[in-house]
């Protein structure tokens, strides 16, 4: 019998380098997601929980940045407000890329050390599982998964429906990205190649119906799948006490989450089963850039060396903060294979 296998943490030390910290950029990026939840708020309202279809209460249980969340009393899930649609989340997501975005500065020029500090460890954490994937990467971006598995000689191979996104990759990655095909279409390249995995980095949270990819994953010959997804963690509390500054987990990034419980209900009801785990996340770097922020923003102290001095305080304990969130399995994201 297959054991499971379960790792926690990875170094935040890159996080400092990518994450945002300037105070100019959080603006933008606030003001931005504020547009995102106007359009979101303008969907028809969901009397439903997303993944068990339960109903929800009539009360919130919280509201952050004009986006009511509701927390199922059946598999806890949190859901938001309005029912996701294919045409509003296309307009919500569609890239917006422009010079003076943080996703410009992350995705074009950044764009090879976010290949390797945070793709690369996707794919060994994938390769622990699998000794030999053939991977097609759903929802691809601009193709940094398929950058580091070029690099490591793993054929794989992506899916993608936002032009912008997919213009940022190097030419030779996007000669490797499927535009804006149909499931049949992807099951037939998936079939085709001989694709024993699809990977799908961040991409439920942000679909209308999060089992419609499941099933073309269960449609498919693929075997195994890699997921990674946001969970509610400390992340959340992280962003409710600094309701001023960009959030990374709710508000305009995510209008629903998974708990531990309603991913466990997700995977059940799919009838899917986990190889590999791997707890990590960014909440003590977000404990750590808001505090930053915070005291730019409200204090307007330009004093380098206290700055500086707050900064070691901060960031020399970060990893073990860290680690033991994840190891608390209370971390914002989890990454997992799972197979048929």
């Amino acid at each position: 019998m297959f054991k499971k296998k379960i790792f926690y943490s990875k170094s935040s030390k890159i996080l400092s380098e990518i994450k945002l910290t300037n105070k100019k950029q959080n603006i933008n990026e606030l003001n931005k997601r504020k547009k995102f939840i106007t359009l979101y708020n303008k969907g028809q309202k969901n009397y439903n929980c997303i993944i068990c279809g339960s109903k929800l209460s009539k009360n919130k249980d919280f509201e952050f940045h004009k986006i009511n969340y509701f927390f199922c009393t059946k598999c806890h899930h949190l859901n938001g407000s309005r029912k996701l649609n294919n045409k509003n989340l296309y307009q919500i997501y569609k890239s917006n890329i422009k010079k003076s975005s943080i996703y410009y500065n992350n995705y074009s020029k950044k764009y090879n050390k976010r290949v390797k500090e945070i793709y690369k460890p996707k794919l060994v954490f994938l390769k622990k599982i699998i000794k030999k994937p053939n991977i097609l990467d759903f929802g691809c971006g601009a193709g940094h998964f398929i950058s580091a598995c070029d690099k490591e000689n793993v054929n794989c191979i992506g899916a993608e429906v936002d032009k912008n996104l997919i213009e940022l990759a190097p030419l030779k990655v996007k000669k490797k990205i499927l535009f804006r095909k149909t499931d049949s279409e992807i099951i037939e390249k998936i079939n085709q190649n001989k694709i024993n995995c699809i990977s799908l980095i961040h991409v439920i949270e942000h679909l209308e119906d999060p089992y419609s990819v499941i099933n073309l994953f269960k449609d498919s010959k693929a075997k195994f799948l890699l997921v990674a997804v946001p969970l509610f963690g400390y992340g959340v509390i992280i962003d409710l006490l600094f309701k001023h500054l960009n959030p990374r987990t709710i508000g305009g990034g995510h209008f629903h989450l998974f708990t531990k419980k309603s991913l466990n209900y997700f995977l059940k009801k799919t009838k899917l089963k986990i190889k590999g785990e791997w707890w990590f996340g960014g909440d003590a770097h977000d404990l750590y850039r808001n505090t930053i922020l915070n005291l730019i923003n409200k204090k307007n102290t330009k004093n380098k060396v206290f700055l500086n001095y707050i900064d070691n305080i901060l960031l020399k304990p970060l990893d073990n903060y860290q680690n033991q969130i994840d190891k608390s399995k209370s971390t914002s994201d989890i990454h997992l294979v799972i197979s048929k």
